[in-house]
């Protein structure tokens, strides 16, 4: 039943991407989206919660999905990163807004704000990581842009590229957990945010932003461990 499934996963993971079950809570926020970028650094993590549309009620637990943030042009000259070869195609880009990469149905692609924003609640996790290790990250991260997005989610697999497979590829130090789902190692958004909150890896929590029915609010790290438990409790009831 797995391997039927998966021989019709890019039908069935494009069809269900696209069904729109209600608007985003933070999507127009833009008092919570100005609040995120004002705190956010070159290839710091977001971990969202794409909870709208009814691909994300199909990942197991609280986040849904990883993007990585490539910095604005300021930022990036004062790192000392503006220079670095691999960014040459896509200054303009980064000029224009589109300053996060991220691995959605079908590709990988650059995305703005606005795009990463369409979502319901976002963490941002801050990796540790020195000039050597910053620079490759981005060599990694621009040199997967437009790679097909992989509907099976194997880690193995270097051809086809899931948003955590993304994150795995460009930041390999960050020693981040794996599971076995299925026979294959995969990767899912909510360890990526656990080993922030409980200092087993190696980035940590800047913030957690949720959006609400009538507006959006800045949580402590409590609250975020309280909703990935019990979301991962409603994913081993359901069967994950």
């Amino acid at each position: 039943m797995v391997r039927a499934a998966e021989q019709n996963a890019v039908a069935v993971s494009t069809l269900v991407h696209s069904v729109v079950l209600r608007p985003s809570r933070l999507a127009g926020r833009d008092a919570a989206r100005e609040a995120v970028l004002g705190v956010l650094q070159p290839l710091d993590i977001l971990a969202t919660r794409i909870g709208g549309r009814l691909s994300g009620q199909l990942v197991p637990g609280y986040f849904t999905h990883v993007a990585i943030y490539l910095g604005t042009e300021p930022q990036l000259r004062a790192a000392g990163l503006w220079a670095h070869p691999a960014l040459g195609p896509y200054r303009d880009d980064i000029r224009a807004g589109r300053f996060f990469v991220e691995a959605m149905p079908d590709r990988v692609r650059l995305a703005s704000a606005r795009d990463v924003f369409d979502s319901d609640a976002i963490a941002i996790l801050r990796p540790s990581l020195s000039p050597g290790p910053q620079r490759a990250a981005l060599d990694r991260a621009l040199g997967d842009v437009g790679r097909p997005f992989d509907y099976v989610f194997d880690l193995r697999d270097a051809t086809h590229i899931s948003c955590t497979e993304l994150l795995y590829r460009c930041m390999p130090g960050l020693h981040l957990p794996e599971r076995v789902i299925y026979g294959r190692p995969v990767a899912v958004p909510d360890d990526v945010a656990v080993t922030a909150l409980d200092g087993s890896g190696r980035t940590r929590l800047i913030g957690f932003v949720e959006g609400l029915p009538d507006g959006w609010a800045v949580r402590r790290p409590g609250i975020l461990t309280a909703r990935i438990l019990n979301a991962w409790r409603v994913s081993r009831a359901g069967g994950w």
